[in-house]
């Protein structure tokens, strides 16, 4: 009996002193993801971005991609447009900066936020001119944060800013607005044709800015500066929307007797020929139909573009008020440079004309 307590008592000092040695050893250290590699914004031609859209029943992913074009960016998929090129630039720009995000222990990881909570989560990948891919999951914001994960790591890392906001973007936000964009100073022709009519204007010589005259029309009093204003409104027109798909050009106003601008200028460094043709409005938001000769799209605008794409001869004849002020105008500056002459040459002011002015001396 002796002996099987004696037994018992070693046994357990033994298992005691295994506990406390245990016990006693530091915990492992715990290990940080290494930096991210950087990735040159220049490299990145394609972007591949899979988004959740949805909820419930609905719920469902998106796939949106994205290719360079030259210096352009246009959308592949789901439909095939130009892409609005500062957006995609933002979005190049973030992808070349995350290898700044700070790698995060994995005791500090929340993983539905890391993993943009499953269903929900943010693809993003980036294909690059070596023929090699770099994708991240991007997580919900925190406190000003993004927790975001390599695609093929288990590492996760702490960006500034929210990145979902960046990248979430639906295939409408996505499209490039522009109508034309057209080089500004390379219009020589713009034909108004309208209910007021028809007016073109012709550029005169190669002069910059540039001058504009009327074809076949007398206009004594031809307001150039609002000639080029026009100009610079039709090469930088943006719509407003997109029609609704279901809307044809025909229920639009959109067809052979609509009102229409042609412009003979320079897209992306190539002369050509294009229109614009201006449809009925759309009563719910106040927007008018408009579409050009380069697609079948439908483009909403605002009703104050009206102006300038349905100008009329007499919106360029500078009125009374005008000339007058025109006429002052260069008076003024003709004494203001004389006055300076005499002042260089020493010669006294000469007062004469100085009850013309409104202000004492």
């Amino acid at each position: 009996m002796k002996n099987i307590i004696i037994g018992s008592a070693v046994v357990l000092v033994i298992v005691v002193a295994l506990i406390l040695a245990v016990g006693s050893k530091p915990p492992p250290e715990e290990v940080v993801p290494q930096p991210l590699r950087p990735l040159r914004a220049d490299h990145i031609t394609r972007l591949e971005i899979s988004r959740p859209v949805g909820s419930g029943r609905n719920a469902g992913r998106q796939h949106i991609t994205l290719e360079q074009h030259s210096t352009m960016w246009q959308l592949k998929k789901p439909i095939d447009a130009p892409a609005n090129r500062a957006i995609v630039d933002k979005m190049v720009r973030v992808l070349a900066e995350l290898h700044t995000a700070e790698p995060i222990a994995a005791s500090a990881v929340d993983p539905v936020s890391s993993r943009g909570g499953g269903a929900r989560k943010l693809t993003v990948t980036a294909h690059l001119t070596d023929g090699t891919t770099r994708g991240v999951i991007i997580g919900q914001t925190r406190a000003g944060w993004s927790q975001i994960q390599p695609i093929d790591s288990t590492a996760v890392y702490r960006a500034t800013g929210s990145l979902r906001t960046v990248f979430n973007k639906s295939p409408r936000a996505l499209r490039d607005r522009a109508v034309l964009r057209l080089d500004r100073d390379s219009i020589s022709k713009m034909k108004f044709t309208n209910e007021h009519g028809s007016l073109t204007l012709l550029r005169k010589g190669t002069d910059h800015p540039p001058t504009y005259a009327p074809q076949g029309v007398e206009l004594s009093n031809f307001n150039n500066w609002r000639a080029r204003k026009v100009a610079s409104v039709l090469s930088l027109i943006t719509a407003r929307d997109f029609a609704d798909e279901r809307i044809t050009a025909s229920q639009a106003g959109l067809d052979d007797n609509a009102a229409s601008v042609e412009i003979e200028a320079r897209r992306d460094g190539t002369p050509g020929t294009f229109t614009i043709q201006i449809g009925k409005e759309e009563q719910r938001r106040h927007l008018t139909y408009i579409k050009t000769n380069l697609s079948d799209e439908l483009f909403l605008i605002s009703n104050h573009l009206l102006a300038s794409l349905k100008s009329r001869a007499e919106d360029f004849a500078r009125t009374d008020e005008e000339l007058a002020r025109e006429r002052e105008a260069i008076k003024r500056a003709a004494e203001h440079a004389e006055h300076h002459r005499r002042a260089n040459r020493g010669e006294p002011h000469d007062h004469s004309h100085d009850h013309d002015h409104d202000h004492p001396h």
